[in-house]
């Protein structure tokens, strides 16, 4: 079932729905059952694939020039996606890197697709965008080329998705805006987020995260902050709220157990 069509099945009622990584390469398949099986109390209607780029290593030839080789440290998510239908019975959706251009001109037999495409947006802008105003710009693009969803890069302050989905439906993008949020769990993630993510974080959220002693109490502190936030924007009648796991399913379960 589309994404689409689970927002009209929730009839207003705001749903729940998550991201999960890939495994290592190498690591068994269970290590992300291990995540999932938590969270599935709270019915998902659908589970996102996050997708990771490859990354660049060099060898030393015996020659002494270098020799760059493509590494990719996780498996693709068509396959992983396969496996959780399979399991679960329940939508997966697989991030797929494109350029919007269909590179393989030589296709026989074709047919038509019917896929129901969903893209991110950046309420604080993609961090290589120069500013907001061209971000929504190629967001625009992007619905205008068969986008029929978006959901959202992490954000802390709420005003910063309100802003964002003014600023849409002004240009004229009428489809649905999924918050994406993740309960922060260390604080090492004060500089890693905001660096990594371009997500700012609240002075007051900061405040408190710094006044813990230890990450167990930076996790009490992530969690009670992500339920405050999916509280008001339940109150605001968000389609869904998706949650980052990054892998981790014990803070998403706490806030999912508060709301759902």
């Amino acid at each position: 079932m589309k994404v689409l069509e689970h927002i009209e099945n929730g009839k207003g009622r705001t749903q729940f729905s998550f991201e999960i990584l890939p495994p290592l390469k190498g690591e068994n398949i269970q290590s992300i059952f291990n995540a999932i099986d938590p969270l599935m109390e709270f019915k998902p209607p659908f589970i996102d694939v996050t997708y990771h780029r490859e990354e660049y290593v060099y060898h030393e030839r015996k020659d002494g020039l270098l020799q760059k080789k493509v590494v990719r440290k996780r498996p693709g998510t068509v396959g992983i996606c396969a496996a959780i239908q399979n399991k679960y019975d329940v939508d997966a959706i697989p991030h797929i890197l494109c350029g919007g251009k269909y590179l393989d001109a030589e296709l026989q037999n074709h047919a038509k697709t019917n896929f129901c495409v969903g893209v991110a947006g950046y309420p604080e802008k993609h961090i290589e965008a120069p500013n907001m105003d061209s971000d929504i710009h190629f967001l625009k693009k992007k619905i205008k080329n068969g986008a029929s969803y978006v959901v959202t890069q992490m954000f802390f302050d709420n005003k910063k998705y309100f802003d964002f989905v003014e600023k849409c439906r002004n240009e004229g993008i009428t489809v649905p805006i999924i918050p994406g949020l993740k309960p922060l769990t260390t604080k090492k993630q004060l500089n890693l987020i905001p660096h990594r993510f371009n997500a700012e974080l609240p002075e007051s959220f900061i405040k408190e995260v710094l006044k813990c002693k230890n990450n167990e109490q930076v996790r009490a502190v992530g969690i009670e902050w992500c339920i405050a936030q999916s509280k008001e924007l339940i109150s605001w009648g968000v389609p869904f709220l998706h949650y980052y796991s990054m892998g981790k399913s014990n803070s998403v379960k706490a806030v999912a157990s508060s709301l759902f």
